[in-house]
């Protein structure tokens, strides 16, 4: 149960950081600035994209050090290092999946205004989604939450991934970014009146 709420909020931090990391600019009011300096448009999406990168492998990091110093602290019994690991990077992979989706929308939609309720609204939205599909048979709708991508009983059950969930993750997160550099590459950025 911890651990569902966890994700739900690096989720929001992940969806948070890659709507707001390209619009920002324009809603601030700032892109003249950037974007006359000489540097490309796809350098400033490389920087701006590791700096998230960075951000939530750092959030994943911290998260994962302290839930192995608890697991220690409240064990009763020997656990597999492996098994924690892999449930524990499905964080990581939680909040890529949705950095390439709010990435997608920050350059897909020009004129965002706030970027929290897009953020809470997507991820709430994915998180009921995901709640309802746990709730009947595991078909195909899985696939429709990002949130039932990554299965802690069977990583436990077979020591590593499902490998179509971890595909589409990773199928999510290149046509996510990839999209993003060709779009903003080709976007008209509006000047300051």
């Amino acid at each position: 149960m911890v651990y569902m709420l966890v994700a739900l909020l690096a989720a929001i931090q992940a969806m948070h950081c890659g709507v707001s990391i390209l619009s920002k600019e324009s809603r601030e009011r700032t892109a003249d600035f950037l974007l006359v300096k000489p540097i490309s448009r796809s350098a400033i999406v490389n920087a701006k994209v590791l700096a998230s990168i960075t951000v939530l492998v750092a959030t994943s990091g911290v998260y994962y050090v302290v839930a192995l110093i608890l697991a220690e602290i409240v064990k009763t019994a020997p656990f597999n290092g492996t098994v924690f690991l892999l449930i524990n990077l499905t964080l990581l992979f939680l909040q890529f999946i949705f950095l390439a989706i709010g990435l997608f929308l920050s350059v897909l939609f020009s004129n965002i205004k706030s970027v929290l309720p897009i953020s809470l609204g997507l991820v709430f939205g994915f998180y009921i989604l995901g709640a309802l599909i746990a709730t009947g048979k595991n078909g195909a709708d899985r696939y429709l939450s990002p949130f039932r991508y990554f299965d802690a009983q069977y990583i436990i059950a077979h020591k590593g991934y499902e490998t179509s969930n971890l595909l589409l993750g990773v199928v999510i997160f290149v046509v996510g970014i990839g999209v993003s550099y060709i779009i903003y590459g080709r976007k008209d950025i509006h000047a300051v009146n």
